[in-house]
C-alpha cells in the first residue's frame, strides 16, 4: 500500500501554522483540531518544520509560561524528513525508524499533501488484521457449510447406490440361475454349442455386473465413512500367498509367470483383513489381465526406512500413458477405451479408497508398453497400533 492511499483514507487534512506565530497560537490550533502534531509552512506554503505536542510539553518544563510568547520558528523541528504519495507504507516506516521520528510529512512538487504518523500506520494494520480475521471467519463458515453439503451429497450417493444394488442384485441372480438351468438342459443336446457359448457369456457378464455392484457399494460406503476398516492382526506373507494361489491357474492358462517376494520377517499389520485381501486380489488380477503371454508379474512386500510396510505388484504388461495414470483411480472413467489399461472400472478407485481409510496411499508408476507397478504403503501407525495391542 502507498502513502497516497492512506492520505485518501484520512481525507487529506493539513493543519499548518507560520513560523512567526506564537507558540500560544500554535497550541490553540493543536487543541482545536485535536491533533498531536502540526506542520509549519512559510508564506509560500513550503514546508519548513514540524511542531509536536510532545515538544511543547518538554519545552514548557524548561521555559515555563514564557514559552507561549515565543515564535514557533524558534522552537519547531527544522530538519524535516519527507516522503511522497508513491512511497510505500513499508518504506515510510523505515524512514521513521532510521530518523527516530513519529511523523512524516507527505510532499509532492513542493506542496504539502498531508502528514502520516506511526499511529496512522498502526490503525491501518489493525483494520487490516480485523478484515483478515473477519475474512477467515467467513471462509471457515463457508468451508463448514460446503463440507456439510458434500457430506450430505456423499451420504445420498451411498444410499442411492445401495438402493440400486438392492434392486438389481436379485434380478441378476435370477438371470444367472435361469442361464444355468438352460445350460444344463442344453448340455446333452447335439448342435447346441452356439447357445451354450451365449449362456456362458451371460453368466460371465452377469457375475461381472454383480462384482461391480458390490464394489460400487463398498466404494460409496468408504467415501461416506459408513464403513471403517477393522483393526485386525494381518500377516501379509500369508495373504499374498493366498492371493497368488487364487489367480495362479488363470496366469498359467495365459502364459504369465508370477513371482513372490514376501519374507516371513515382515511385521504384521493392524488392518482390515478383508480389505487387504480385496486390494491384493484387485491389483494382482489387473496385473495378470493386462500382461500378455510370456510376461511376468511380481508381488512382494518390504519394510521401509520410516517403519511402514510397502506392498508392490509389478507387471510387464501394456502399461499406461502419463495422462492415464492420473485418471486410473477415478471410477468408471473413459468407458470407451476398453482396450487400454485405464479402461472403465472401479477396482483401482476402491483400492485407493481402502488405502485412504487405512491412512495409507496407493501409488502407480507406469510406462506405456513397458509395464506398471502399483504400490500400497501402510504407514508406521498401522504397525504401531498392532504392537501396542499385542503388549
Amino acid at each position: 500500500m502507498q502513502i497516497g492511499d492512506m492520505l485518501d483514507r484520512k481525507g487529506h487534512r493539513v493543519y499548518a501554522v507560520r513560523p512567526e506565530w506564537t507558540v500560544r497560537e500554535a497550541a490553540a490550533q493543536i487543541a482545536q483540531h485535536n491533533i498531536g502534531t502540526t506542520i509549519v509552512t512559510d508564506a509560500d506554503g513550503k514546508l519548513v518544520g514540524i511542531l509536536s505536542e510532545r515538544d511543547l510539553v518538554r519545552l514548557l518544563a524548561e521555559d515555563g509560561a514564557k514559552l507561549f510568547d515565543r515564535c514557533v520558528g524558534g522552537v519547531m523541528t527544522a530538519s524535516v524528513v519527507t516522503c511522497g504519495p508513491a512511497t510505500t507504507v513499508r518504506e515510510a516506516l523505515s524512514l521513521m525508524a532510521s530518523h527516530r521520528i513519529r511523523h512524516l510529512p507527505v510532499v509532492k512538487d513542493g506542496a504539502v499533501l498531508g502528514l502520516i504518523s506511526i499511529r496512522d500506520v498502526l490503525e491501518l494494520r489493525l483494520e487490516s488484521l480485523e478484515e483478515n480475521f473477519a475474512s477467515l471467519l467467513r471462509g471457515k463458515r463457508e468451508a463448514t457449510q460446503t463440507s456439510r453439503a458434500v457430506e450430505r451429497a456423499t451420504r445420498g450417493k451411498a444410499e442411492f447406490v445401495a438402493g440400486l444394488a438392492g434392486k438389481l442384485t436379485p434380478a441378476l441372480h435370477k438371470i444367472l440361475d435361469l442361464a444355468e438351468e438352460l445350460a444344463n438342459a442344453l448340455a446333452e443336446q447335439p448342435g447346441a454349442a452356439d447357445q451354450l457359448r451365449d449362456l456362458q457369456d451371460i453368466d460371465g457378464n452377469g457375475r461381472a455386473a454383480l462384482e461391480t455392484l458390490d464394489r460400487a457399494v463398498a466404494l460409496t460406503q468408504l467415501q461416506s465413512r459408513e464403513r471403517e476398516p477393522a483393526a485386525e492382526c494381518v500377516a501379509l506373507p500369508e495373504l499374498i500367498a493366498a492371493a497368488v494361489g487364487a489367480l495362479r491357474d488363470a496366469a498359467m492358462r495365459k502364459g504369465v509367470s508370477v513371482a513372490i517376494d514376501a519374507p516371513e520377517t515382515i511385521p504384521p499389520l493392524s488392518a482390515d483383513r478383508r480389505m487387504v485381501k480385496e486390494m491384493l486380489h484387485q491389483l494382482l488380477g489387473n496385473a495378470v489381465k493386462f500382461t500378455p503371454s510370456g510376461g511376468t508379474v511380481a508381488l512382494g512386500c518390504a519394510a521401509d526406512r520410516e517403519g511402514g510396510v510397502r506392498v508392490s505388484v509389478a507387471d510387464t504388461g501394456i502399461g499406461m500413458a502419463p495422462e492415464q495414470i492420473a485418471d486410473a483411480t477415478r471410477p468408471f472413467h473413459r468407458a470407451e477405451q476398453l482396450t487400454t489399461r485405464s479402461a472403465a472400472g472401479i477396482g483401482l478407485a476402491l483400492v485407493d479408497a481402502m488405502m485412504r481409510a487405512h491412512r495409507g496411499t496407493l501409488t502407480l508408476e507406469s510406462r506405456l508398453g513397458v509395464g506398471t507397478t502399483a504400490t500400497l504403503h501402510f504407514p508406521p501407525p498401522a504397525i504401531a497400533r498392532h504392537a501396542e495391542a499385542a503388549d
